[in-house]
């Protein structure tokens, strides 16, 4: 097993979406070391991994809700020390995306419950965007710049694929995490801003907030 000293190499978990096969395949209720299916891109199984430590055992999301619909049509990206060691991945989910969902339900607002309408500061209802999420390192790899990798790697990769990215309309480079409400600070680091008026719901147990970025979308991408 690679040190946590060993600089850490970036490879491109999975450059493409997996699609309804993933579903097909992949059993949400068993570990990815124990998926039956030889279909299963290790890439991903190792992204699993990595999930599965975190938000399972780190932070007991219950297994089979650690898998969701947005995994069959994500890009992925998974950091490895040296040549086979998983040890932090990111997806990035590509449009479309509803801006308010089901999540309305356990909302707060001011330090309060509320239930009606929300409204996002910073999303004016029609632009399309893509949404990054399940940032996760090892343990042994948190503060030493692999997280930063990672998202510079995903938002790096969207600014170049604006095509690849325009659903049923242009993408302008805008991008949206819901991050848990105690790393706010952190996507601030990345240029990421707070939408107050979104407020703060509840994710599996554990409150979140909308912060947006926006980046340059370079021309002539592949």
């Amino acid at each position: 097993m690679a040190s946590a000293s060993t600089q850490p190499t970036v490879h491109l978990g999975l450059t493409s979406r997996l699609g309804d096969a993933l579903f097909d395949h992949y059993i949400p209720h068993l570990p990815p070391s124990q998926q039956p299916s030889p279909d299963i891109p290790a890439s991903f199984l190792h992204a699993m991994h990595i999930r599965e430590a975190v938000y399972v055992h780190e932070q007991h999301i219950p297994l089979e809700n650690e898998l969701d619909s947005d995994d069959r049509r994500s890009y992925y990206w998974v950091v490895y020390a040296g040549e086979n060691q998983p040890v932090g991945c990111i997806r990035l989910v590509p449009p479309p995306h509803e801006v308010v969902h089901e999540f309305d339900k356990h909302r707060q607002m001011n330090g309060e419950a509320y239930i009606g309408t929300v409204k996002s500061d910073m999303h004016d209802g029609s632009e399309i965007f893509v949404k990054l999420g399940r940032l996760a390192l090892l343990k042994d790899w948190r503060g030493k710049e692999v997280s930063k990798l990672l998202v510079d790697r995903a938002i790096e990769w969207a600014a170049s694929h604006g095509v690849a990215l325009s659903v049923g309309d242009e993408f302008k480079g805008l991008v949206l995490v819901h991050a848990q409400i105690g790393l706010q600070k952190f996507w601030a680091r990345h240029g990421f801003v707070l939408d107050e008026g979104m407020g703060i719901w509840d994710e599996e147990g554990i409150d979140h907030v909308a912060m947006w970025r926006r980046v340059e979308v370079k021309e002539g991408d592949s």
